[in-house]
């Protein structure tokens, strides 16, 4: 069943980026899910479309100028949920129709048709670049170093706020941080799943985990388990079944929540 896919470059980098992602949005979701951001993930995804459609007008790399935006996006919530006293979530509900909004109005700058965007909404694993899979490592790998060097603050910050700063941890800042750093990881999975769905796949996975693990640390690899079969399970049947590969992804690893759902600890 591989060995068609294998044998072309770009099903071959198209491959090494579903696992790429698929372990990185799968492992940070963990803690998305016991931090309850899920809501974040899908603001910072919408949200970059004003980034998008900015690099696409005025000419420079939608890609870099979507980062950009995401991590402003990122450091004014935090700020706006620290000094507002706004739950995240209003604060993200606050970003994501502006940021909505002003995408759509810039694009309304753009005369020609815009190919590009399409795929930076709904995915197109099929085009990862080399340059791609080499932003997408860089990022996987610091993003799971940040993780396993703050692994007890970032633990602080998702289960008890109040018992971390009475140890002395700066919430304010670890929660900076780790925003800015799932920004990076959200804007860089774009290519693969898309702003439509890139939510999904860092939600699902960590769900489904949820359902079988027997501990935290567990649910983690778990995780990142699930993510990795979606995201070649989803290539794999996008390929043979001529379908779009982000929705593909999703839709595996909604099965196999399912699945773990079915056959979860009582």
């Amino acid at each position: 069943m591989f060995e068609a896919i294998i044998q072309f470059p770009f099903l071959q980098r198209a491959l090494i980026a579903a696992v790429l992602v698929g372990l990185m949005c799968s492992i940070m979701g963990v803690f998305v899910v016991y931090g309850k951001m899920s809501f974040f993930s899908d603001a910072i995804a919408h949200s970059a479309l004003a980034g998008i459609a900015l690099g696409l007008v005025i000419g420079v790399s939608p890609f870099w100028s979507a980062m950009l935006f995401g991590v402003i996006v990122a450091v004014m919530s935090v700020y706006l949920k620290n000094n507002a006293k706004l739950n995240i979530d209003t604060v993200l509900g606050l970003f994501l129709p502006f940021s909505m909004a002003l995408g759509i109005l810039i694009l309304g700058f753009r005369e020609s048709f815009t190919p590009d965007l399409i795929s930076f909404l709904f995915g197109s694993i099929l085009s990862v670049s080399t340059n791609d899979l080499i932003i997408v490592f860089v990022v996987m790998c610091f993003s799971l170093l940040w993780i396993y060097f703050n692994y007890r603050n970032v633990l602080f910050m998702v289960f008890d706020r109040d018992l971390a700063l009475s140890s002395g941890v700066n919430v304010d800042k670890i929660e900076y941080y780790f925003m800015i750093l799932m920004s990076l990881v959200v804007v860089s999975s774009l290519q693969v799943v898309g702003i439509v769905l890139v939510g999904g796949l860092i939600v699902i996975p960590a769900a489904a985990a949820k359902n079988v693990a027997k501990s935290f640390g567990q649910m983690i690899w778990v995780s990142g388990l699930f993510g990795v079969l979606s995201g070649v399970l989803g290539l794999v049947l996008s390929y043979y079944l001529d379908v779009a590969s982000g929705s593909s992804i999703v839709i595996v690893a909604m099965g196999i929540f399912v699945i773990s759902f079915l056959f979860r600890r009582k």
